[in-house]
């Protein structure tokens, strides 16, 4: 069982990751070799950071698909109740 801080961290490190990759995105669709990787890493590390935020809530880890329909699944999630049981 990893530590709740452990799960916070990468919670913050895959969303924010994610999330600038996405949104540089932007500027790169004329370069699809580029883009489009960036989009898939993008999105992984989102999902993974949804993925460790729904576990430092005490959540399933099926929550991580709010993370899909940012930046509105962010705010579900971010309003999730925590229930997160800390195990000796």
């Amino acid at each position: 069982m990893k530590s709740k801080d452990s799960y916070r961290i990468r919670r913050n490190t895959g969303v924010w990751i994610g999330l600038i990759l996405l949104f540089m995105i932007r500027f790169l669709w004329a370069v699809p070799f580029v883009a489009i990787p960036l989009w898939v890493i993008g999105v992984a590390l989102l999902l993974w950071g949804c993925w460790n935020w729904t576990k430092f809530k005490g959540r399933s880890g099926w929550w991580m698909l709010w993370g899909l329909l940012a930046p509105i699944g962010l705010i579900a999630l971010a309003v999730l109740k925590d229930k997160y049981v800390e195990r000796a």
